[in-house]
């Protein structure tokens, strides 16, 4: 912003400087005509005078000779002579345009237009100028008018983008808050979104959109969680009763090697569980039925179907039915096999 403004300030100064030089010169050229055409009155050299040459305070007019002697002049520069050098001698060729230091009685430097004239007696040099004070002045003016109003502009205009910015930037600042309120505590909770339809409302949209992606991978993993306690605490629990009922006294050793081949199975199928991770057998399981019963073989192990802790209450010599094939075949996660077990564990009468 500040060198926007510093560039268009400066285009300004330089037109408006331009527009001055060039009044400037329409003026000189104008009057140099006027003084041209007096002198041509003239009867020679001798006779040329300057008094009815008028003029601002600024103005001034010279004539001279082509060597560069004074023959006439206005009051404000009488008894000096202003062009001379190589300035001279171009202007006995054309109309040239000069410009030198100032006097004691002119303000500013001095602009010039010298032209050849012809009269009886031989050629002279009209010089018309002006100061160029007055111009000085206004371009002085103009300079601390376009830093003054540009300092101006600039604070306005930091003040308005400030402003701006701050209401384009109040939705993200909303977000951003929300975004740190946000916790896997609460479910559904999303970004607030602005009533306009533009980037930031699209950006909004995004983020929501990656919040629910992320909020649906964390109820997977919680599932998954839940699924993998639930897949291995069924076999946790038999190998527990296996290896309990093989320690109760009066095992024979076919009893024995019965539970201890069960708690490898047991074993085995932790294993597999492990190594399969994320595709464990949970939810779609088809229902297995045995002894005439519908069973669902992936049956929640249920605090009902405890079976370590009922089958501490059977009697001693009762764990043959557990060893039985009936007993080895049984699907292993379903709340029907401890209930058969215990059935057919209990003495009949």
């Amino acid at each position: 912003m500040a060198l926007l403004l510093g560039v268009t300030g400066l285009l300004v100064y330089r037109f408006f400087r331009a527009d001055l030089n060039r009044s400037i010169d329409n003026s000189l050229r104008s009057r140099s005509d006027a003084v041209a055409a007096l002198v041509r009155d003239a009867d020679g050299p001798s006779d040329v005078s300057l008094r009815g040459v008028a003029g601002d305070a600024e103005d001034f007019a010279q004539v001279l000779t082509p060597a560069g002697a004074l023959i006439a002049a206005t009051p404000s520069v009488q008894g000096r002579t202003l062009l001379a050098g190589p300035a001279l001698r171009r202007a006995l060729a054309g109309p040239v345009r000069v410009e030198r230091g100032s006097l004691a009685r002119l303000d500013g430097r001095l602009r010039m237009r010298v032209v050849p004239v012809g009269i009886p007696g031989g050629p002279v040099l009209v010089s018309v100028g002006t100061s160029l004070g007055e111009r000085d002045d206004s371009l002085r003016t103009l300079a601390l008018l376009l830093a003054g109003g540009g300092a101006v502009a600039l604070l306005l205009a930091s003040v308005a983008g400030y402003g701006v910015a701050t209401g384009a930037l109040r939705p993200v600042e909303a977000m951003r808050r929300r975004a740190a309120a946000i916790s896997l505590r609460e479910r559904g909770e999303r970004l607030p979104l602005p009533p306009s339809s533009d980037e930031i409302a699209r950006l909004g949209e995004t983020l929501n959109e990656m919040l629910a992606r992320i909020e649906a991978g964390f109820e997977r993993e919680r599932a998954f969680t839940a699924d993998a306690s639930h897949e291995l605490r069924t076999p946790l629990a038999i190998l527990k009763s296996e290896l309990e009922l093989a320690l109760r006294e009066g095992r024979s050793p076919e009893e024995l090697r019965a539970a201890l081949e069960s708690a490898a199975e047991e074993t085995d199928r932790l294993v597999r569980l492990t190594e399969e991770g994320g595709r464990l057998p949970l939810r779609d399981c088809p229902t297995r039925g045995w002894a005439g019963m519908k069973t669902p073989a992936c049956a929640p192990f249920t605090p009902a179907c405890q079976l370590p802790s009922v089958l501490r209450t059977l009697p001693r010599g009762s764990s043959s039915a557990v060893a039985s094939p009936r007993y080895q075949t049984l699907p292993a996660r379903s709340c029907a096999y401890q209930s058969l077990v215990l059935s057919s564990s209990r003495p009949s009468r």
